[in-house]
């Protein structure tokens, strides 16, 4: 019989768009080199020859490319600075020297070529420190995805796996057994020695055990198929930087697709920038979304109403911008009869919202074809607001006016309501109504959010 953890879909979710939103958090905070070069007002002495040298190198650069509107462009900045007198003794001691195949520098003040070398050793030591940061933004990353296909194997084991195939093989000696000390400990045991040791393997063995063992085959899914590329060479990226110093070798060439070994060669240092790691937590939401999904119609499949009132909140959060993953799932719950009516339309509305919260007015033929009235009023709202007709505010307020307050809260947070035009009047309405349901709470008359 399966336990009844029906939270579990909800918790685990979150921890994981928790672990992915610390990492993005932790990614804007750190801001150690990302300067604007021309914000010369608090830079340091050698910060401002490193600059003035850098306008220099680029003035011959383009001299020796014949670039000279580029010329006229760095002169011109230059020209700025030609009252300050530190400036002045920068352009007297300082020269870019242009060579048969490179450039060379000659600074000629020994205060100024102090300066400046300080000031690049300072610089080299924020590199290795930003180089770092990004290192361990990649090996967080994959820690993540590795919690979450922990989390969905332990239960798994626990509360779907009736007939115990997977532990059935797994034995225990004496010894260990009677320092466990009971059966229960002992397949807690178990579990944890097998999803450590599938840990161990290739990301490819994880989504072979997700088809074998669970039934759900990622891999054959067109909707992420090219994720699944991304996804494992960001895993070889993170075994680099923990065993290799970062540098590519063959064992990193043979287990990555064809398509993204370009432009690399052996003992080369991987470039983890910001960038590349916005990227890749895309992909492994959009991923980790899915897979969820997958598990979740197995293990709520005698629930598949509780199953989306765990998951579609969570989703919603990821409509606008982000939205590959949500607009897959709703678009198949739309379309699952398990599902009771009322949320296979809201499934359907939350599909629509995908398209027309990121400015793609392509679905609105099928909008048009969407059958609003057999939902009932606040669909044929929906439909409205989703095609943007004229009347579709004045009937929101209207809607919102005929229902109770905790309804009243709760459609608020739709995000359907983000494509309603806010008049003064509409703004007026949310303003005074909150007024009222906070007057009514505090007489005691508590509304609860769903």
């Amino acid at each position: 019989m399966e336990v009844d953890n029906s939270s579990f879909i909800n918790t685990i979710t979150s921890k994981f768009l928790r672990h992915l939103g610390s990492i993005e958090r932790l990614k804007k905070s750190y801001n150690l080199i990302d300067k604007e070069e021309t914000d010369t007002a608090n830079q340091s002495l050698g910060q401002f020859v490193a600059y003035i040298l850098h306008l220099k190198f680029r003035k011959v650069e383009a001299q020796r490319e014949n670039d000279w509107d580029k010329v006229i462009e760095i002169e011109g900045i230059l020209s700025e600075f030609k009252e300050d007198p530190m400036f002045k003794a920068i352009d007297k001691n300082t020269v870019v020297h242009e060579t048969d195949d490179d450039y060379s520098i000659t600074i000629e003040s020994g205060l100024l070529r102090k300066a400046y070398n300080d000031f690049i050793d300072n610089s080299l030591d924020l590199a290795y420190d930003d180089s770092q940061f990004q290192n361990s933004l990649i090996v967080s990353l994959v820690i993540g995805l590795e919690i979450l296909v922990a989390e969905i194997f332990k239960d798994y084991v626990n509360n779907l796996d009736i007939s115990e195939q997977v532990l059935k093989d797994k034995k225990l000696d004496f010894k260990l057994l009677r320092e466990i000390g009971s059966v229960e400990e002992a397949k807690s045991f178990l579990i944890d020695q097998y999803i450590e040791k599938l840990l161990r393997t290739s990301f490819n063995d994880w989504l072979n055990e997700f088809k074998d063992t669970i039934k759900i085959d990622m891999a054959r899914n067109p909707f992420i198929k090219n994720d699944i590329k991304l996804i494992n060479e960001t895993i070889q990226r993170r075994h680099l930087i923990i065993h290799n110093d970062g540098r590519v070798n063959d064992l990193y060439f043979n287990k990555i697709d064809h398509s993204l070994r370009e432009n690399l060669t052996k003992g080369e240092i991987l470039s983890s920038d910001y960038g590349y790691i916005d990227k890749r937590i895309a992909t492994f939401r959009k991923f980790g979304l899915i897979l969820i999904y997958l598990y979740g119609l197995k293990k709520q499949r005698n629930n598949m109403d509780q199953f989306f009132i765990q998951y579609n909140g969570l989703l919603l959060l990821y409509i606008k911008g982000e939205s590959e993953a949500p607009r897959y799932i709703f678009k198949a719950w739309a379309e699952n009869d398990k599902l009771s009516p009322i949320y296979q339309a809201m499934s359907k509305v939350n599909y629509f919202l995908t398209y027309k919260l990121n400015d793609d007015d392509s679905i609105n033929n099928e909008i048009m074809e969407f059958d609003a009235e057999k939902y009932g009023n606040s669909f044929i709202l929906a439909k409205k607001i989703l095609l943007e007709d004229a009347d579709a505010e004045k009937e929101t307020i209207k809607y919102l006016s005929e229902i109770d307050n905790d309804d009243f809260i709760n459609t608020l947070t739709w995000p359907l309501l983000k494509l309603v035009k806010k008049s003064d009047e509409f703004k007026r309405f949310v303003h005074e109504r909150m007024d009222l349901i906070t007057k009514e709470e505090m007489d005691g008359e508590l509304v609860e959010t769903k």
